[in-house]
């Protein structure tokens, strides 16, 4: 019987990954990110469909003895501040018109005036009508998130899903309906193909960084944040990668 999960055929990689789980809703995700972020002291990489500088990913009780900013921009901002070895990266789908509405005015310009180690930049799809729809975060090349929240108005839900919840509002508070989407975290060497992917999308070399991958991540989840753990991991990826794309081209041209 022939595998689901293939490289190259369905799969870009496969590999170990020390510690793995899901993070159920973005409440749980929006929680452990915001803890590992704090942990940072390198590098943070965010790719996304969309973002939005103000979402908090701190709210009601998971906010109240925060130290720091819980809204995303202000957060890395201040991380920044503190850490002068910290640089963050931020990747966002160069969206359709169609959205225009939905998204955020000026901003690159919001993010990349934050701080001068903050770069925000965009990157349009090589296919025509296709769209980016890569939502993962490095930090410090030790813990890996990707799945299917970003983090922008609308996303914010717990399991619940209650019709009504005070804390499920948008950046002007008004009210969102229930939302419900799956992120995985993990750590360990299938941190580093992330790595890979959005150094090759963002233009930006990683090398250096990269090459200071930390044998121990100083970030572990609560194992209560994880709702399931194993120790293997396969990603898929729908768009090839540039030396793919030129493979495909010489064959086509033979």
């Amino acid at each position: 019987m022939q595998r689901i999960l293939e490289v190259p055929r369905t799969a870009f990689v496969t590999a170990e990954a020390e510690q793995s789980g899901l993070l159920i809703d973005a409440r749980d995700y929006y929680r452990t990110l915001y803890r590992a972020l704090e942990c940072a002291q390198d590098y943070v990489l965010l790719s996304g469909w969309q973002f939005e500088s103000g979402v908090p990913l701190l709210r009601g009780k998971d906010a109240e003895h925060a130290t720091r900013p819980v809204k995303l921009l202000e957060l890395l901002a201040a991380l920044c501040d503190e850490r002068p070895a910290l640089t963050i990266y931020l990747l966002a789908w160069d969206f359709s018109l169609v959205y225009a509405k939905e998204r955020e005015p000026q901003q690159a310009e919001k993010f990349n005036a934050a701080h001068p180690r903050i770069r925000f930049a965009w990157d349009t799809h090589p296919a025509l009508g296709g769209s980016h729809h890569q939502k993962f975060a490095v930090v410090d090349g030790a813990i890996g998130f990707i799945g299917g929240i970003d983090l922008c108005d609308a996303r914010w839900d717990d399991c619940e899903h209650r019709a009504e919840h005070p804390d499920r509002v948008n950046v002007v508070g008004d009210p969102c309906k229930p939302y419900h989407d799956v992120q995985a975290c993990f750590a360990g060497t299938l941190v580093c193909a992330l790595t890979d992917v959005f150094s090759e999308r963002h233009g930006c070399s990683l090398a250096a960084v990269a090459a200071r991958q930390r044998q121990g991540a100083r970030f572990r989840p609560a194992a209560a944040e994880l709702r399931q753990r194993g120790p293997h991991s396969r990603h898929a990826r729908c768009v090839e990668s540039h030396a793919g794309r030129r493979a495909r081209r010489a064959r086509a041209h033979r």
